[in-house]
């Protein structure tokens, strides 16, 4: 359990570093490019969604299967599976590249672009395009690095390309660099830790190298739990970046900005939720196959309520001050987004819910949280498509939260009991009465008196952040909760 301790700090540093430069670099993209060039960015992000797949493609099944191989110490069944693996992720790269292409030929007839804008998105998708194709060609590297508990030492790679990003940024200032030169440039830092990851998996794993292979025999057990993964992850993916598609044939490039400045600012505030994720799975998947069902127990109780305790910590005090942390983000052009992005914020305190996935997917019950994820973003979808003409980005905003909360349902009431888990109400009731009790016996009241009195509503956040650590996590309680993540109280 140490290990779990050390890569989720290290994984949450990682992408709070990371995800910090990308915050502070929006609002200087933004002012240099302006309102509608960034739109077209945003735009370009949001389509192609393989990209941000390829982050979360740490396969369930070919990560326990590589687990499994480098315990037993067989170092040939690793190399026959990362052969046909990359084979498979190849094809799923080349397969990318000509959709995103298509996308790209026919963009100034699906959305609301002039003829320079579409010339130079197709310019942007074909350069995703193959920054995606070279990401997924390197897969197996990373899975290899998941399976040997590694995850820490692969998400400090990807700091090479912060650094990286912020070197392509300034080149762009100093040398006034056209939109889709930085488009074009700003996707070569992520695939600069590639080589790092592939040494340090070749070190671990002698004469692992790239490699094709039609052994799908191999491949073909796992092609079930993988296909599957592949749907939930693409249904997440749509819940998020089908709405600004959604804007942008409505509403044109500007709203996607606004739409995208939120976005921004919520997707900073959880990293660690990704961070959580892969650490998670591993470690549980771990427990899982030891029979260790007490501490299995005490990740899925202790664990999801530490994650809950955290998100509260950040999103309620940024959800307080939502309208100052605009303008100065962006400028004061913005606060008129303050109240949908308060509520995004809060909405997001559902997504506490990673370590109970976790375990749903180490029992293999990745078609049922698949299928329930697509419910739940064709939801979440038609509700946005319905609302939008009268409500806009509001309506953006609140079937956001449809999505996350019905995904919460599923998890708790659906997957732990079909996972073998016991009933999830009660879990649930567990994870989160202590802390949604004390944010809202602390939050209410504190805004409550600051708008009676005419106060600004950020005055809350220092004090609602002091009021709920030291009631959540007095003397001794963050100790006993961090002992228990590590299987040492009953």
């Amino acid at each position: 359990m140490r290990t779990v301790a050390r890569n989720f700090i290290l994984v949450t540093a990682s992408r709070l570093i990371e995800g910090g430069v990308r915050f502070l670099t929006v609002p200087i993209v933004l002012g240099y490019f302006g309102r509608e060039d960034f739109g077209l960015m945003a735009l370009a992000f949001s389509l192609h969604v393989f990209l941000t797949l390829a982050d979360f493609s740490i396969s369930a099944n070919v990560v326990r299967r590589f687990s499994d191989h480098l315990v037993a110490g067989d170092t040939g069944a690793v190399l026959r599976l990362a052969r046909v693996a990359t084979s498979v992720y190849v094809g799923i790269g080349l397969l990318n590249l000509a959709a995103v292409l298509i996308v790209g030929v026919f963009a100034e007839r699906w959305f609301k672009l002039e003829a320079a804008q579409a010339q130079a998105f197709f310019w942007m998708m074909l350069s995703l395009g193959v920054s995606s194709l070279l990401t997924w060609a390197g897969t197996v590297y990373r899975q290899v690095l998941h399976a040997s508990q590694q995850v820490g030492r692969d998400e400090a790679y990807n700091l090479l390309a912060t650094a990286g990003t912020l070197l392509v940024l300034g080149a762009t200032l100093w040398f006034r660099l056209d939109l889709v030169t930085y488009f074009a440039l700003v996707l070569v830092p992520p695939l600069l830790p590639m080589w790092l990851r592939a040494r340090r998996a070749c070190q671990l794993v002698p004469g692992l190298g790239f490699g094709l292979s039609r052994d799908w025999a191999l491949f073909s057990p796992l092609l079930g739990g993988t296909l599957w993964l592949l749907l939930m992850t693409l249904a997440d993916m749509a819940a998020n970046h089908f709405r600004p598609i959604l804007l942008a044939r409505a509403d044109g490039l500007e709203t996607v900005t606004d739409f995208r400045v939120m976005q921004q600012v919520a997707g900073f505030a959880t990293l660690m939720l990704t961070g959580a994720m892969n650490v998670a799975y591993p470690a549980v998947a771990r427990l899982d196959a030891a029979a260790d069902h007490a501490r299995l127990r005490l990740v899925l109780q202790q664990g999801s309520r530490v994650l809950l305790a955290g998100h509260v910590v950040v999103l309620v005090p940024l959800a307080f001050g939502s309208a100052q942390l605009l303008e100065l983000y962006v400028g004061s052009a913005y606060r008129t987004l303050a109240l949908p992005l308060a509520f995004w914020l809060l909405s997001l305190l559902a997504l506490h819910y990673t370590i109970v996935m976790s375990f749903a997917m180490s029992r293999g019950q990745t078609r049922l949280l698949a299928l329930g994820a697509c419910t739940n973003a064709l939801v979440s979808l038609a509700l946005a498509f319905g609302l939008a003409p009268r409500l806009g980005l509001q309506a953006m905003v609140a079937s956001y939260a449809a999505y996350v909360l019905l995904q919460m349902l599923l998890m708790y009431l659906l997957a732990l009991p079909a996972a073998g888990g016991g009933a999830g109400a009660p879990l649930a009731v567990q994870v989160m009465t202590r802390p949604l009790g004390l944010a809202l016996a602390v939050g209410l009241p504190l805004a409550s008196g600051l708008w009676l009195a005419g106060q600004p509503l950020w005055w809350g956040a220092p004090l609602f952040l002091a009021a709920f650590a030291g009631l959540m996590w007095g003397p001794g309680r963050l100790r006993a909760d961090f002992q228990a993540l590590r299987g040492r109280a009953a």
